[in-house]
């Protein structure tokens, strides 16, 4: 009986020990900081206060990221200008609009954090770069009172 008890508190040391530090980091995350996951990519921080930011880091094989936030529109361009490269004047063409969420292979583990699929909506869609062998790919759901920035890097 003992020994039951000895590994079930181990496991939840072990689980507890894996739990993010982070309030905001979603579950699963490493226990990096969201300072040393932007480092990690090359990519500073939105510029401005944001809601509801989530993250998701890890940084096994070269490294993975999701990031989710609300923020002003102008603060939305000013973030989206690092890792994109476009020209802010450049995001109001329409051929960067699509149908998204369930159309790119990188949002299937962004469903396990609620983040929406609903084909019916447009998305602005971006695709970037940081640094060598880091890519971004965001989608900005521009359909409330602020925008709402998903985003996902792969470090390959």
């Amino acid at each position: 009986m003992s020994v039951i008890i000895a590994v079930g508190l181990a496991a939840l040391g072990v689980a507890w020990l894996r739990k993010p530090t982070d309030p905001r980091a979603y579950a699963g995350s490493s226990n990096h900081s969201l300072e040393k996951m932007f480092e990690r990519f090359s990519l500073k921080p939105p510029p401005c206060e944001t809601d509801g930011l989530r993250y998701f880091y890890d940084p096994d094989m070269g490294g993975t990221m999701y990031l989710r936030f609300e923020a002003s529109e102008s603060c939305v361009r000013e973030f989206l200008a690092g890792p994109t490269g476009r020209k802010v004047e450049e995001f109001d063409r329409p051929e960067y609009r699509r149908n998204l969420i369930n159309e790119l292979t990188m949002w299937t583990r962004a469903r396990e954090f609620g983040w929406p699929t609903d084909p019916a909506k447009d998305y602005l869609v971006y695709w970037g770069s940081t640094a060598p062998r880091t890519n971004f790919e965001i989608a900005v759901d521009p359909s409330g009172p602020r925008p709402i920035v998903y985003l996902y890097g792969f470090r390959v």
